[in-house]
């Protein structure tokens, strides 16, 4: 066994790995360091590492956030004007007449109701004849 196959497939507890390391002084000093790493308490995340993180990837985030939520937008915008066609312009070619019915709306509204005292006036309409009965 080679030291490169025995660091790479380390730590091998077979025959043949025991064996080098038996007769290489180089990877026994290599075992002793992992010995050495082993013994060593482990290091744990401080209380503020997340948000150190966080604060240190937001700016990366954010570059690629933004275009994304533009275009998402851009999209939007174009998607509901293809729904909703804004409103076509008012005719031009508005008569007398016409401006005249708008500016007396109240008098419009009540042209049905004006229209059913007429049928009842007229003679021939059934609503005098069953009157007249």
């Amino acid at each position: 066994m080679s030291c490169r196959e025995y660091r790479e497939s380390h730590p091998a507890g077979t025959a043949e790995a025991r064996a080098h390391e038996a007769s290489c002084a180089e990877c026994r000093a290599f075992q002793a360091s992992w010995e050495l790493l082993k013994a060593y308490p482990p290091i744990g995340a401080g209380p503020g590492f997340l948000a150190g993180l966080r604060r240190k990837l937001a700016p990366r985030i954010l570059r690629f956030a933004a275009p994304v939520a533009a275009a998402a937008a851009v999209l939007l915008v174009a998607v509901v004007l293809q729904l909703h066609p804004p409103p076509a312009a008012p005719a031009s070619d508005v008569t007398a007449e016409e401006r005249e019915l708008v500016e007396n709306l109240d008098l419009l509204q009540n042209y049905e109701l004006l229209r059913t005292f007429e049928i009842v006036g007229d003679a021939s309409s059934s609503v005098v004849e069953v009157n007249r009965k």
